[in-house]
């Protein structure tokens, strides 16, 4: 009876986890270090890496003097 009680308790635990684990989404780090400055380390998640050698989405990671990730070139069609 103790080992059916027991079996039950960590079935239920490892379904909590499973569930908690599953929920976790993973995002971009806005302090990843990426470019020249971190050994030519790109972003994750299709991310820029500034000129500073920062990951972010926004313009001023795309923007001028992004070293990798979909940059926003100028004088692109």
């Amino acid at each position: 009876m103790a080992s059916t009680r027991s079996l039950f308790l960590v079935m239920v635990c490892l379904i909590a986890v499973c569930t908690m684990a599953a929920a976790v989404q993973a995002e971009p780090n806005q302090y990843a270090e990426c470019g020249e400055q971190a050994y030519g380390a790109l972003c994750l998640f299709g991310a820029c890496c500034s000129k500073d050698g920062m990951c972010g989405f926004e313009p001023s990671f795309c923007g001028n003097g992004c070293q990798s990730g979909p940059c926003e070139r100028k004088g692109a069609n």
